[in-house]
């Protein structure tokens, strides 16, 4: 069996860092992936939000290279959803992923990387070997 996720997205806010007791780096960020759509009574939005934890080298360069509103393409394998109850008792739910690959499509200056940032998924496939 085999499962995996691509997902494009901004950050929610600043990667967070903190090692294990063994010195191992790992950092965490939350993801934002819109999906918008047109149907008969107009266009709609609809944003999923995605955990991603990220461990050594690859943890070091997000903290380092990523922010709040940053945009970038998560390639993930490992995947799991967490579910819980609020105190107020309503349903919460969160989905947890452990990238392969992250690729940083917001430069530091503020723009896209890719010249043609409408086609990033395209260009995303282009970039996984099958």
């Amino acid at each position: 069996m085999y499962q995996q996720i691509i997902i494009i997205g901004h950050l929610g806010g600043d990667p967070t860092l903190r090692h294990t007791p063994a010195g191992e780096a790992v950092c965490n960020f939350t993801l934002a992936a819109n999906r918008i759509w047109t149907g008969k009574d107009g266009q709609h939005q609809e944003t999923t939000w995605y955990r991603v934890t990220t461990w050594g080298a690859q943890a070091a360069a997000c903290h380092t290279y990523l922010g709040k509103g940053d945009r970038v393409l998560v390639v993930a394998e490992d995947i799991q959803i967490s579910v819980w109850e609020a105190p107020d008792g309503s349903p919460k739910g969160m989905i947890e992923v452990t990238p392969r690959k992250i690729k940083f499509l917001t430069s530091r200056g503020g723009g896209v990387d890719d010249e043609d940032s409408q086609d990033d998924e395209a260009k995303a496939d282009a970039d996984i070997p099958f």
